[in-house]
């Protein structure tokens, strides 16, 4: 297991403690981060004793001694920023740039500068022993930031790109912790969002106080990662993609929401619309039966009308739900799906004007077949079934209707109504524009 330590280098992150070490002409001065940084590096053993690192070694030396990482398991990735040279850069500017603190920070946790408190056993007791940490080089890393360290839109950019690397050489089990004191704000900001970004819940996010000797640990990440989970949940809403939305919410359970019965509600209601979308009706009325124990209000009500409108799913009622379902496969382009509802749909409207125009069905067998009995009582419904032309010209002779009932032929049924029963003979365009649906197949 691994510890990754990702901190921002800021102007702070580095101290003297004794600044008469300093030349005469530095001292009395509010230095920037690039002058005094180059000044120490310089002459790094006459300044060694004084220095401090106020929040990054905090940090680092909680993890050792709070979270018990090892020192072999901590890797220390230190951010700074390193702008063009001017007169690219304003020269004061320029002179903010912490990338001299940062390759401070890290001569210091190489060299043994920063100490740090261990338990050994010594005369069959458990004794605390303060040692320096000397970390090897490869586990001390610095990156720079190029261009405007307070511009949101490069500092994100950077960071998505360069943990993106990182993330690749992190491992399933390792812990990624956001040191986010120091830096711009936009270096903070995003250091947050990146890190949650690509790192996922492994990310914890710290800051420490001015004169802390611990960090504390920032709820930040929570909340992005729920927001995040929400969006995602509310995204798959909009494609109705109920089922992975139903997944999601299993997965991501607390973060979409830590109340049990809200969760238990969202999940019965995801279910009920996935199973009516799929014309599952059965499923979908017991999936409104658990929403139900759960809702309250305005909810509740909403259930209940939609229990109302699943209790009696009639003709007219499937011809609704297949045209709101075809419309949705075909916003999202499923087009197999979509031409399967074009049929279904005319299917179910030519079988809705064979009811109308009072076609029986065959006792004991549902909707599935015709009553031949009745076949043989309508005048000439036999001979214009045996002599069946569509209105595609495409022949069907004969259409066997004893057998199970289709779109082929109860539209064959409704267009003998349609062109030998005056009181039909208006539909005979919208059977038409029914029938040229069969084209589809063709495509």
């Amino acid at each position: 297991m691994a510890v990754l330590l990702l901190a921002n280098v800021g102007n702070h992150d580095v101290k003297l403690t004794d600044s008469t070490l300093l030349p005469e002409a530095l001292q009395g001065h509010r230095l920037p981060a690039r002058t005094l940084g180059d000044e120490l590096l310089s002459n790094y053993d006459h300044y060694a004793r004084s220095i401090t690192l106020p929040m990054i070694g905090v940090c680092a030396r909680w993890l050792l001694e709070g979270v018990g990482v090892a020192p072999e398991e901590l890797y220390i990735h230190l951010f700074a920023s390193e702008q063009p040279a001017p007169p690219v850069t304003p020269q004061s500017e320029w002179l903010k740039d912490t990338i001299s603190f940062a390759q401070l920070v890290r001569r210091f946790l190489l060299d043994g500068g920063l100490e740090w408190t261990t338990e050994i056993e010594q005369d069959g007791k458990r004794r605390k022993k303060r040692r320096p940490l000397r970390l090897p080089k490869r586990q001390v890393r610095v990156h720079t930031i190029p261009g405007n360290p307070a511009d949101y839109n490069n500092t994100l950019d950077y960071f998505n790109r360069e943990l993106g690397k990182l993330a690749s050489r992190v491992g399933a089990d390792d812990a990624v912790y956001l040191e986010v004191t120091g830096g711009t704000p936009a270096m903070t900001s995003m250091l947050i969002v990146a890190g949650a970004d690509v790192f996922g819940q492994r990310t914890h996010t710290l800051y420490v106080e001015r004169g802390a000797d611990r960090p504390y640990r920032v709820g930040i990440g929570r909340r992005f990662f729920s927001r995040r989970a929400r969006a995602a949940l509310r995204d798959q809403l909009e494609l109705y993609a109920y089922a992975v939305a139903g997944a999601t919410l299993e997965a991501e359970a607390q973060l979409v929401t830590p109340n049990a019965e809200q969760r238990a509600l969202l999940s019965a209601l995801l279910s009920y619309a996935d199973r009516r979308l799929a014309f599952d009706f059965e499923r979908a009325r017991n999936a409104l039966h658990e929403a139900y124990q759960y809702a309250t209000g305005a909810t509740q009500s909403q259930i209940q009308y939609w229990q109302r409108e699943l209790k009696g799913q009639d003709n007219t009622a499937l011809l609704a739900e297949l045209i709101h379902s075809a419309r949705i496969k075909y916003e999202l382009g499923d087009y197999a799906d979509f031409t399967q509802r074009l049929f279904r749909f005319q299917e179910a409207s030519f079988r809705h004007l064979a009811e109308q125009m009072g076609m029986r069905y065959k006792d004991g067998k549902g909707d599935e077949y015709v009553d031949q009995t009745w076949v043989n009582g309508v005048p000439g419904l036999g001979q214009f079934l045996a002599d069946y032309t569509a209105p595609d010209g495409k022949q069907y002779k004969p259409v066997r209707v004893a057998n199970s009932l289709n779109r082929i032929s109860l539209g064959a049924i409704v267009d003998h109504f349609v062109h030998h029963d005056p009181r039909w003979r208006p539909l005979r365009q919208v059977t038409d524009d029914i029938h040229h649906l069969s084209a589809v197949a063709q495509l």
